[in-house]
Order: C-alpha cells, then sequence, then structure tokens
C-alpha cells in the first residue's frame, strides 16, 4: 500500500485493505468488518425491535385473544421475533465472553446454531476434543458457518493443534475477513503457510504481524 493511502487510513483500516489486496481470491466481494462498536451496534438494534415486537403482541392480546386476525398477527410476530433472537445470539457468539448468555437466550428454541454455541462453550471451558467433534459434526452436516468470526476461528485453531495445516487455511482466511487485526489467527495462519510451503503468503502475514506489533 502507497505511503499516499497509508496516510489517509488508519493502520487497522490499512491492514483490512492490505489483506483485501493479498488474498483477494480467498475473499468474498460482500464483507462486513466486525469490531465491538459494530456487533454492539447490531445488537442495541435488534434489542429495540424486539421490545416493539413484545410490546406489539401484548397490545395484540389486549385487542383480542381469539379473533383468527389477531392470532395470525401474533404468529408473525413471534415467527420475526425468533428470527430476531436468532440473530443477536448469532452475532453475540462471535465474543467467548458471551457464550454463557448465549446459552442461557437459546432456552425454549431449537436454534441450528446453538450445536456450535455449545462447542464454542466447550472451547472456552478447554474442552478442545469435544469441541472439535462437535464443530466438525455441525460442518459435515451444513457446511462452513457462513459470516461468523469466532466459529470459523475455534475451528481452524483446533484443526492446527491437530496438525490439519492444510484443512485449517481456509478457516483461518475466512475468519480474517471480518477481523482482519486479530493477532492469533494471523500468528496461526503464519504457522500453516509455513508447514504447507507457502512461503509468498507466508512473507505476507509476517508483515501484517510487523504492521500490528
Amino acid at each position: 500500500m502507497s505511503g499516499k493511502v497509508g496516510k489517509i487510513f488508519s493502520k487497522a483500516e490499512e491492514i483490512k485493505f492490505r489483506i483485501i489486496d493479498d488474498f483477494a481470491e480467498d475473499i468474498s466481494d460482500e464483507t462486513n468488518f466486525y469490531d465491538v462498536g459494530y456487533m454492539q451496534s447490531q445488537i442495541n438494534t435488534i434489542k429495540n425491535e424486539l421490545n416493539r415486537i413484545s410490546h406489539d403482541i401484548e397490545i395484540s392480546l389486549e385487542v383480542s385473544k381469539t379473533s383468527d386476525y389477531e392470532k395470525e398477527r401474533r404468529q408473525q410476530l413471534l415467527t420475526e421475533r425468533q428470527e430476531l433472537l436468532g440473530y443477536m445470539i448469532f452475532l453475540a457468539s462471535n465474543s467467548l465472553a458471551n457464550i454463557d448468555e448465549c446459552i442461557k437466550m437459546c432456552e425454549g428454541y431449537n436454534f441450528i446454531f446453538l450445536s456450535i454455541v455449545k462447542a464454542l462453550n466447550e472451547y472456552r471451558l478447554g474442552n478442545k476434543d469435544k469441541a472439535f467433534m462437535m464443530m466438525e459434526k455441525f460442518i459435515e452436516e451444513n457446511g462452513r458457518v457462513e459470516e461468523h468470526f469466532l466459529a470459523n476461528k475455534v475451528f481452524g485453531l483446533l484443526l492446527t493443534e491437530r496438525d490439519l495445516y492444510k484443512r485449517a487455511i481456509p478457516f483461518l482466511q475466512y475468519a480474517l475477513q471480518f477481523i482482519p487485526d486479530d493477532v492469533e489467527c494471523l500468528k496461526t495462519l503464519n504457522l500453516c503457510y509455513k508447514s504447507t510451503g507457502e512461503n509468498s503468503k507466508q512473507k505476507v502475514v509476517e508483515e501484517i504481524i510487523s504492521m500490528l506489533s
């Protein structure tokens, strides 16, 4: 990246665009960078929507508990509330600090993603073998967890610990789409490139790590 561009963007932004430039073939066109501010903003928006829907449900019950119209409307509101809650859990589970709360929010619901949340909880508790088996089973049945930073990072780390470097690379690369300055993810990817002999990509990652130090 040129000096002129470097002056326009902050270091974090420069790193994001550097990763996009160097790994363009591995990164989708539509990428949202995740950071604390972005995540909290999204979660707050969902919370406001959940409060609005709950209020609408209460009003619907006050108006009528039996009319077909109100029954259908309440069902639509309940479905919308469940979808929003699922998305909030999906976002919040990008941090291990939120996993306990995410599991509590899942109570009473049958979210497919719950198995990933539970796997992340096992990882948080140090039960890495169990976490690996749970995540591998989910991915075999459903494919990679799209648009989720932590699930892809953790699975990439677990694969690397098992010396499955080639398999780990796409998960780590994908995770870095969302938080490009995650040092643990970058260092693990660097180890994978070194182990698979991808020297040019290893050099790029080492340069990015040096920019963060």
